[in-house]
């Protein structure tokens, strides 16, 4: 019996993180981080203050708690785990599509906070650290693993992985919260295929000519294109 008890009482807490958790997206989004206060995420969850600090000491950790519960670096894990061992462009080309798959789903006003937060120092450090860096090392995993296999070209796959990273969500801001997708709609496939694209012609290690062995002809390994 306490065992079922300590269960529900983790759901319990579990359920009301994320309930104010939810409340303080609605907030952020309509008010801005700064402006908002704790009295206006408890009136949006339907709940009293007190209840608030039962959970979070105060505004900041509830803002960390966001930058993990909001952000795509779930995702981007599960994504890489789920098709590792597969071809590259493969890889980088479903990763893009369940990155914008999952940005839907979640909340098309996050990476307009995760801005925001990027330029506060007091939560912009946590971002970093908990968020892109760790997301970011996942990715330079893999291309790290290609680099070895002699599939890619020797680089820094840390920079490498940044710079894909950054393609994607600069890509997802533009199309999905200033308006990219109804001033010039792009069909999801050549979004998709545009980005991989870009990204390995710039970094997959050039072949032999065929008929010319010994030379490293500037050619694309196929199946590149």
């Amino acid at each position: 019996m306490p065992l079922i008890s300590a269960l529900n009482r983790e759901s319990h807490s579990e359920s009301r993180r994320e309930q104010l958790a939810h409340a303080a997206l609605e907030v952020f989004a309509r008010k801005g981080i700064d402006e908002a206060t704790v009295s206006d995420i408890t009136s949006e969850a339907g709940l009293g203050k007190g209840t608030f600090y039962l959970y979070f000491e105060n505004k900041d950790a509830i803002i960390d708690e966001l930058v993990q519960r909001f952000t795509l670096l779930p995702d981007e894990r599960r994504l890489l785990e789920q098709f590792a061992g597969a071809p590259l462009r493969d890889i980088l080309a479903r990763a893009v599509s369940g990155m914008l798959d999952a940005f839907r789903v979640k909340a098309a006003r996050t990476p307009n906070i995760l801005w925001q937060l990027a330029l506060r120092s007091s939560n912009g450090r946590t971002l970093m650290e908990h968020v892109l860096i760790e997301g970011n090392e996942l990715l330079a995993g893999q291309l790290r693993d290609r680099v070895k296999a002699g599939e890619l070209r020797p680089i820094d796959e840390f920079v490498a992985a940044r710079c894909l990273i950054g393609m994607v969500l600069i890509f997802i801001l533009t199309e999905e919260v200033m308006g990219g997708s109804q001033a010039h709609p792009l069909a999801e496939e050549t979004i998709i295929s545009g980005i991989a694209d870009l990204f390995l012609r710039g970094v997959l290690a050039p072949q032999p000519s065929p008929g010319r062995s010994g030379t490293t002809g500037g050619s694309f390994p196929r199946g590149a294109d």
